[in-house]
């Protein structure tokens, strides 16, 4: 189970409302991005300084996860970063075992790829990966 949460302008106040959901396939996850309203996230940004963005996470944030942040930056484009947590560690510093990874901006196309691999692949192996 993926856990997706999103945060959006409610109503172009530029009040930003957070909303989380779970979701078993790609496909599904693939639609809420495509009904996240990108154009208007964008628009109130550049108006407010307050914008949203997508959190997809596999895993237990305390213990062991993939989280993946979209952040919308123009028409059809986002930024996408991935932060694994592999083994927590002793007072979280010894033994821990965690990376990041900046993908920087790609399509939004590109990005529902990339996120592709939450379903594909374990933690371990995307930390693996990416590390």
């Amino acid at each position: 189970m993926i856990e997706v949460s999103y945060s959006h302008n409610k109503d172009g106040t530029g009040e930003l409302v957070e909303k989380t959901t779970q979701v078993t396939t790609y496909q599904e996850l693939c639609d809420l991005i495509d009904a996240y309203p990108w154009d208007t996230e964008i628009a109130l940004f550049e108006k407010s300084g307050v914008g949203g963005g997508i959190t997809v996470v596999s895993g237990d944030v305390k213990q062991q996860c993939a989280s993946y942040l979209l952040i919308p930056v123009e028409t059809g484009k986002a930024l996408l970063n991935l932060d694994i947590l592999l083994k927590p560690g002793f007072l979280a510093i010894f033994g821990r075992k965690a990376t990041s990874t900046d993908f920087g901006e790609m399509t939004i196309k590109e990005a529902k790829l990339k996120l592709k691999e939450l379903f594909d692949h374990s933690i371990a192996s995307l930390y693996q990966k990416y590390k």
